[in-house]
């Protein structure tokens, strides 16, 4: 009973995944890891940021190599507009 039980609920996930639902996860699933390390370099940026502007008398740095930082990324992946740090790739970070 409990065999029948088990196959019964695998087949019920199964035939309720649809190609849509599978492909937004194939998708989705492999970006977090990138997404994860961007926030963290984002965080990283911004808050060297903050700490430069109050060193600086609120300038800011001509450039994210000027920061020298070790991020996940290259410093080209990322760029300072209005005075935060954005991502190419990930715009809405």
């Amino acid at each position: 009973m409990k065999k029948i039980l088990i196959i019964l609920v695998t087949c019920l996930v199964l035939v309720s995944c649809n190609k849509k639902t599978k492909e937004t996860y194939t998708k989705t699933i492999p970006n977090l890891p990138k997404k994860a390390r961007v926030l963290s370099d984002l965080m990283k940026i911004r808050s060297t940021i903050n700490s430069y502007k109050l060193e600086h008398n609120d300038s800011l740095p001509n450039s994210i190599s000027d920061l020298q930082l070790k991020l996940y990324y290259k410093n080209d992946e990322y760029y300072i507009e209005n005075g935060t740090a954005k991502s190419k790739h990930f715009p809405n970070f």
